[in-house]
């Protein structure tokens, strides 16, 4: 006996068309039904009460099949032709139960009965033999498992019941001399079937602690000692949960630094003296890739802890700069431009193209080039023909007037709450505060980020100047986007 083997199934002794298991005589597991149920099946009007009737109609039209009116006919001894079609074995049934032959069953059935009986005993009993072997191999088995287990968590996943008489029970019963103190069983896969199986044992009590992969069910017979292990459990979690996250980000700020070496390489070239002339600040140079720290995502929901944020600026329309804002709970498409007027104008806009969107042909292109790229693109978008609510030609005037050495770049937020997919389609306020003309560095406020409450601060550390993803379409989070979604949810 291999240990994948089935458990033996019982033996079946077949013979003229009957057959035998675990003792019960039938015709393909079919059992007879007595002539005066016939009766009754065939016409339940003979029936004296309604209900009666209608539970004879019923059980007609589930027992009335080929297989049941060959099993009647072969248990009353009525010979029929194998090929009959079962209209035809049904009249034929019904006469015979009409013409008194199924009132008793004929010797000669009842002799076959008692002979396939006898010959069937010892195959029984044979197999009883080979299942109490598999049962005590199988047990035999788990005992060698559940002895190899080292945790309680181990225990549980390999056999929940067995786990609950090794800990608290004896004989199904609640044993409190045997764990005392609370018990927290870590890596346990189904923990609901925990506090399933424990809830009606009488005085046992238990408290998930932690959270995400160091979740944990603390289970034991005093409440309060439960509770405490569990709170315990919950602070080690979360400072295995903080140092992790720190570490991720120290990994994430590696590549900051990196792009900070190269950045001061780039500014200061041999032969070449540096400038220190101020200079207006130059917003097509926040382009770029961004990894974002934003403490409110990262502690109020563990399940992002993990992950990194990103902002990818790319090139707008109308001196306007677009971003891809990935923030773990939202996600969504950004607007930025030192003009708030600016902004309002393009956030109402729901025409833009999907190249609006996306990054330009010369995105990737030494940033020397930067300022030839923006006059192609502000030259294209006057070509288009435009809306009644598209960006006026005043507006670009406008943005530019504004240049300043101020480095706070204003900007509008749609996008989506990335758990239920609800879209958020009022443009959401908020700014950078970029720390030097470089824009390696910001500081973030959402004036109302959705889920996550007001002026929600979050950090960006510029790892290229590159960005390695391509925006939405500003129309991809409208407010038609958003009724599309909501029925979507419902279908």
């Amino acid at each position: 006996m291999t240990e994948t083997s089935k458990r033996p199934e019982p033996p079946i002794l077949k013979r003229e068309g009957f057959q035998v298991c675990e003792g019960c005589f039938s015709v393909s597991d079919i059992s007879l039904v007595e002539g005066s149920r016939l009766e009754q099946l065939f016409h339940p009007e003979t029936l004296r009460l309604k209900r009666e009737q209608k539970a004879a109609q019923e059980s007609a039209h589930t027992l009335f099949r080929k297989a049941f009116f060959v099993a009647q006919l072969k248990y009353y001894g009525v010979k029929f032709a194998s090929s009959a079609k079962v209209s035809d074995l049904r009249v034929l049934l019904e006469h015979s139960v009409r013409d008194g032959k199924c009132k008793r069953v004929p010797a000669s059935v009842i002799q076959l009965e008692k002979s396939m009986q006898r010959d069937y005993e010892p195959l029984h009993q044979a197999w009883k033999r080979d299942v109490l072997a598999y049962d005590a191999k199988i047990r035999k088995q788990g005992d060698d498992k559940f002895a190899k287990c080292t945790t309680a968590g181990e225990r549980a996943n390999l056999d929940l019941p067995r786990f609950m008489e090794y800990y608290f029970l004896t004989s199904g019963r609640p044993d409190r001399n045997k764990t005392k103190q609370p018990l927290a069983v870590r890596g346990f896969d189904d923990r609901a079937g925990l506090h399933s199986i424990a809830e009606p044992v009488q005085g046992l009590h238990t408290v998930s602690g932690g959270d995400g992969k160091h979740r944990a069910v603390c289970i034991g017979w005093d409440r309060e000692a439960v509770c405490d292990l569990a709170r315990g459990i919950n602070a080690e979690s979360a400072e295995i949960r903080k140092q992790e996250q720190d570490a991720r980000r120290e990994d994430d700020m590696e590549d900051h630094r990196e792009y900070m070496k190269q950045l001061r390489q780039r500014k200061t070239p041999r032969g070449r003296k540096k400038t220190t002339a101020k200079q207006a600040f130059d917003i097509q140079r926040c382009r770029g890739s961004y990894i974002v720290l934003c403490d409110a995502v990262s502690d109020g929901w563990s399940q992002y802890s993990d992950e990194t944020f990103t902002l990818d600026i790319c090139s707008g329309t109308d001196g306007a700069l677009m971003a891809d804002f990935q923030l773990g709970i939202i996600e969504g498409t950004m607007l930025l431009s030192q003009s708030e007027e600016q902004l309002d104008e393009l956030a109402g806009c729901d025409s833009q193209s999907e190249s609006d969107g996306g990054l330009s042909d010369e995105e990737d292109s030494d940033e020397e080039d930067s300022d030839e790229e923006d006059s192609e693109q502000e030259q294209n978008y006057k070509g288009k023909k435009r809306t009644a609510q598209a960006v006026k030609p005043r507006a670009t005037k406008k943005a530019k007037a504004t240049a300043s050495l101020s480095r706070r770049v204003h900007f509008r937020l749609r996008g989506e709450e990335t758990g239920e997919g609800e879209i958020f389609y009022h443009p959401e306020p908020g700014h950078l505060d970029f720390a030097s003309d470089d824009c390696a560095r910001f500081e973030g406020v959402g004036y109302a980020f959705q889920c996550l409450g007001s002026n929600v601060k979050f950090q960006g550390f510029k790892i290229s100047d590159t960005p390695q993803r391509r925006p939405a379409a500003w129309s991809s989070f409208s407010e038609e986007a958003y009724e599309r979604a909501r029925v979507g949810r419902w279908q």
